[in-house]
């Protein structure tokens, strides 16, 4: 869609906001501009990904229970959620979180004084995507 968008445009955007997350980055979700593809797009175009629903909303996975990122989180004493939005950010991705909670809030601002070994972060891309047919959901 950005290939199709960018000629017609003379304002280039800033930001494109798109689902985003582990389980949910594959080609299958290329329809709904929340894949690889979209990202490295994105970035040759000079425009910031922003990834919204990072806990995976729109797919059949559930990213804050996989055992991939349970056994990733233990091993950096880190929860499940903190693991998904490092890995996001980690490929200088924004990410947008929603919360009702301070607690939660201060647990997803402490994804920055630690990284994601590249093994981590190859086991993590590699999480199947079960994506749905319907929009995503923040």
């Amino acid at each position: 869609m950005l290939e199709e968008f960018f000629p017609r445009i003379s304002t280039k955007p800033v930001v494109n906001q798109a689902g985003f997350s582990i389980a949910g980055h594959t080609k299958d979700e290329s329809r709904w501009g929340r894949d690889d593809a979209t990202v490295s797009k994105s970035k040759q175009l000079g425009i910031q990904h922003m990834a919204c629903s990072p806990f995976g909303q729109y797919t059949d996975v559930d990213v804050l229970n996989d055992p991939t990122v349970a056994s990733i989180a233990a091993a950096h004493g880190k929860t499940s959620a903190q693991v998904a939005l490092r890995w996001i950010v980690q490929q200088d991705i924004v990410v947008v979180t929603r919360s009702n909670s301070l607690e939660h809030d201060e647990e997803d601002m402490d994804i920055f004084n630690w990284t994601l070994t590249a093994d981590e972060m190859q086991r993590l891309s590699a999480i199947p995507s079960n994506s749905t047919e319907s929009a995503f959901v923040v």
